[in-house]
């Protein structure tokens, strides 16, 4: 009984190229504006708050239903993450904030996409 799980969690630990289709679950109207690139085998997060001087976030974990971008250099947030479930999106910016350990949720719902 132990071989099948041995061979299963070698299987889900072999090497995956990095592609931009791993999280294809983004695309759509969710009603916030999301500009992702493929630069070699990691994916680029552009952020341009509003007033700010725009950030790049490199990814850290992609997932069929879960991605994570870092920037450590940035003053907050250094993490920005996203989780699908259904028509539901889950997202999250987090990292240290005067010297605390911060994390701030923006649930959103599959919008009606129009021109």
């Amino acid at each position: 009984m132990p071989l099948p799980l041995a061979l299963a969690l070698l299987t889900s630990l072999t090497y995956q190229p990095m592609s931009i289709q791993r999280v294809a679950w983004l695309q759509g109207c969710w009603q916030l504006l999301v500009v992702l690139r493929q630069r070699g085998d990691q994916l680029e997060y552009e952020a341009h708050p509003s007033g700010e001087a725009g950030a790049t976030f490199v990814s850290r974990t992609v997932g069929d239903t879960m991605v994570v971008f870092e920037n450590a250099a940035h003053d907050f947030p250094q993490r920005i993450g996203y989780q699908h479930t259904g028509d539901a999106l889950l997202a999250w910016i987090e990292g240290t904030r005067n010297g605390q350990p911060a994390r701030v949720e923006f649930p959103y719902r599959r919008a009606a996409c129009t021109n």
